[in-house]
């Protein structure tokens, strides 16, 4: 039975800013210039650890707690930029749930402040 994400969790989700990036070109004289910045909303759950089948083990045998999971109905690609509760987040990876009912899985990880 295939379910109704955004209606059957309407309830559980939650409004994220999102910015996609448009590739960059380059100018006559051959620099690189950065593409711009799209905005758009996304209504998907809160923030979500990971299970611990889905913690991925980084260089040096200990796990990155700055990934996070969410589930959403809308459309979401590998390098949006996802903000939630003033905390930004990129897509890392996403698994695509279409087939077992309208809604994407989709992994995240904290962008650092390098202030």
């Amino acid at each position: 039975m295939i379910i109704d994400f955004a209606t059957e969790f309407a309830d559980l989700l939650v409004p994220w800013a999102g910015a996609r990036l448009s590739a960059g070109t380059d100018d006559a004289e051959g620099n690189y210039v950065p593409g711009t910045s799209v905005p758009f909303t996304i209504r998907a759950t809160p923030c979500q650890p990971l299970t611990q089948n889905e913690l991925q083990m980084v260089e040096g045998g200990s796990f990155d707690r700055s990934i996070v999971k969410t589930y959403t109905a809308d459309t979401v690609l590998n390098s949006d930029l996802l903000t939630y509760n003033g905390i930004q987040y990129k897509v890392m990876q996403f698994d695509d749930r279409q087939p077992l009912g309208t809604y994407q899985k989709v992994y995240l990880v904290k962008v650092q402040n390098d202030n």
